[in-house]
């Protein structure tokens, strides 16, 4: 089941799947202790004496956010019971606790004997070893501990019964009622331990009951008994009606400031203006949701790879998704909020001056799983390192700079973050003979011969930047991309020197990016294609180094990062490439992201799967260069393309046009929320 809605406050995350059921619950840091990941907490009903659950297809479900907030208003309806359920979702903006309300609908023209029960399958920290639940009753909850975790389920009103099992436990039907609809009273369970909540009520022909159910979190029980008398005393109704409010105002606030009343009519068709607003501000709103309040931008947060086996997740924090997330936040007016992404930066920022693959959430947590090793097959030491991560932190933040001009925070970030992450991409580049130490004088054993890296050989001395991984995080080498990200970087690292007083770092650093581009034309362009190609790559301990002609959507940084104007006749033509080669010949259409694109590739007769990020990219370039009608139809193949409460994934099936791979992913968000910034930009 597909991640339908989510909710949160930048401490609590909530996924919610399309048959209701909430599928993720990460606290205390987004993306971070997922304690649902195993599968969904889960919804039945009891009408008279038949039992459903919310999976059953009886139930027509229909999924909505509340306009303009991060507070959803879904409806189940079931016709052959005769009941309709409308359901209300939101997390507090300032507290940890989620609600649900359950407002219920006898459609029917008898009275209904109706109970609900709510299942419970958490596991704490992300195991289910070491759980328990257990009846708190200073609380009236049940509560799920472990450690310093605590997860309190409960209701402002009566509920009938609870119990606790292990999932073992009733034949192997873990805590589920038995035929009559009973819970056991169970008062604990310990190990993998699950609970469920009941309510029962007779509901009279064309009449209504409600009730609802909070989650509450703390370190302890003293945490869950103050959050749920809380929710107690303010009511259930009014802290959603408050919540709703809150993001209204949250989003309404910098539209009008950003928009002064006057939202870009783009398309022709005033529909597709009003859908367009819509998913910006939608788009907004799921951004905020993925931003920990500690200051990582996660990637995304959908377990369903994991619950379905894999081993994995998107649920860290890449520098670059941040970088690019940042600014679009920027654009629009976030500033306060944006600083917490460089403080983020500034804490894991090695002592040497560059970042390097991804980290957790929490930032006390360090550095999380890579692929990317510290030798090469044959021994020799390399930086596990994406370089434009380190390069587009500085362009970020020299965009706020430029944005806020807050010279107190400039001066905060400058030695702890400028000036290593500047000092790092102007050393690492091909400058003179000055190679990485051998990994045999630690480490003995290597069969492979070593021999002196041909890459370094034949770019000696070029000023180009030295091998990193490229954009998608696979080949390691020098990156046109990667070359645009270093002299954007510079650029703006010579921009903040400016403002912080140190002249002799401007010109260090602008002649630098004057050598960087320099270099990057003579080496990355090729005449006879009369393009940009993708990279040159070396294989180690081997005479084969080969320049990469695979066209690849990620040269648009070219003129994105202002390395070369956008209609310089040499991008001109690398663009044509691009929309030549990844644009699908299909019914679906979209942007693949590369050529030959294996990628959670569905069908191998197309290059690769179409992508957001790489269709709005080529939107922005032909917005750019003032063909408003290609501009059109790929923002529409957007609009066309988001789910059905306009969260955006990161790839589509290139058949049947519905995301696939992770979703919500926050990059595609950042890049819908920058192409309408640019659409504003070249109205005014």
């Amino acid at each position: 089941m597909n991640t339908a809605l989510v909710l949160g406050n930048g401490s609590m995350l909530v996924n919610i799947n399309e048959r209701l059921y909430i599928s993720d619950l990460y606290w205390p840091n987004v993306g971070q202790e997922n304690h649902l990941t195993s599968k969904p907490n889960q919804v039945f009903i009891k009408v008279g004496d038949k039992m459903t659950s919310l999976a059953d297809s009886s139930w027509d479900i229909s999924v909505h956010y509340l306009k303009d907030s991060l507070a959803s208003r879904s409806t189940a309806v079931n016709k052959e019971l005769g009941i309709e359920i409308l359901i209300k979702d939101c997390v507090l903006p300032d507290r940890d606790i989620m609600i649900r309300i359950f407002d219920v609908h006898n459609i029917s023209d008898e009275d209904k004997e109706f109970q609900l029960f709510i299942k419970n399958n958490f596991y704490m920290i992300e195991t289910d070893v070491g759980d328990t639940a257990v009846w708190y009753p200073f609380a009236q909850v049940m509560c799920h501990y472990k450690k310093d975790r605590y997860l309190g389920v409960g209701s402002t009103g009566n509920l009938y019964q609870f119990s606790c099992a292990g999932p073992n436990d009733n034949n192997g039907k873990g805590c589920v009622p038995d035929q009559d609809g009973e819970l056991i009273h169970n008062p604990v369970a310990t190990g993998s331990a699950q609970s469920c909540l009941s309510y029962k009520e007779t509901i009279p022909a064309g009449k209504r009951a409600s009730f609802d159910s909070f989650i509450v979190a703390g370190d302890c029980f003293d945490d869950i008994k103050e959050a749920a008398e809380y929710v107690r005393e303010e009511k259930s109704k009014h802290l959603f009606s408050s919540t709703e409010e809150y993001w209204r105002n949250w989003i309404n606030i910098k539209i009008t400031n950003k928009f002064e009343n006057s939202f870009p009519l783009f398309f022709e068709d005033n529909e597709d203006n009003l859908r367009l607003l819509e998913l910006y501000k939608r788009s907004l709103l799921v951004i905020r949701t993925q931003f920990d309040n500690g200051g990582a931008i996660i990637a995304a947060n959908d377990s369903s790879f994991v619950k379905a086996g894999g081993k994995d997740s998107y649920s860290y924090f890449w520098p670059r998704d941040g970088a690019n997330v940042a600014l679009a936040l920027i654009e629009v007016g976030f500033g306060d909020l944006v600083k917490s992404f460089f403080r983020y930066c500034k804490e894991v920022i090695t002592k040497e001056g560059y970042i390097l693959h991804k980290y957790y959430p929490r930032v006390s947590s360090g550095l999380a799983s890579s692929w990317h090793p510290w030798i090469d097959k044959a021994g020799n030491l390399q930086l596990p390192i994406q370089e434009d991560e380190t390069a587009l932190i500085i362009y970020a933040l020299w965009r706020h700079y430029e944005r806020f001009g807050d010279q107190e925070f400039l001066n905060e970030m400058w030695d702890s973050l400028v000036v290593p992450a500047a000092e790092f991409i102007y050393e690492y580049r091909y400058l003179a003979d000055k190679t990485l130490e051998n990994i045999d004088k630690y480490v003995s054993g290597y069969k492979e011969k070593k021999k002196l890296s041909l890459i370094d050989v034949i770019h000696f001395d070029t000023k180009l930047p030295k091998p990193s991984y490229d954009i998608w995080e696979l080949e390691r080498g020098i990156n046109t991309y990667t070359i645009a990200t270093v002299y954007a970087g510079l650029q703006a690292a010579a921009n903040l020197a400016q403002y912080h007083g140190h002249s002799e770092d401007v010109q260090r650093y602008t002649e630098a990016a004057a050598e960087v581009k320099e270099a990057g034309i003579k080496h990355l362009y090729d005449e006879k294609l009369e393009r940009f190609i993708r990279g040159i790559f070396c294989q180690t301990n081997s005479e084969d180094c080969n320049d990469d002609k695979t066209v690849d959507s990620s040269l648009i940084y070219l003129w994105e990062l202002d390395m070369l104007p956008v209609d310089d006749e040499r991008v001109v033509k690398t663009m044509e490439a691009i929309e030549n080669t990844l644009w699908l010949d299909t019914e679906v259409g979209g942007f693949a992201r590369k050529e030959n694109d294996h990628y959670h590739k569905i069908d191998k007769t197309v290059t690769g799967n179409p992508w957001f990020i790489s269709t709005l990219w080529m939107a922005r370039y032909n917005l750019r260069t003032g063909n408003t009608e290609k501009a059109r139809k790929y923002i529409k193949w957007v609009l066309d393309h988001a789910d059905f409460t306009g969260l955006l994934a990161e790839q589509a099936d290139p058949n049947y046009g519905i995301g696939i791979s992770v979703k919500p992913l926050t990059w595609s968000h950042a890049e819908l929320v920058r192409t309408v910034n640019l659409i504003h930009e070249l109205d005014k």
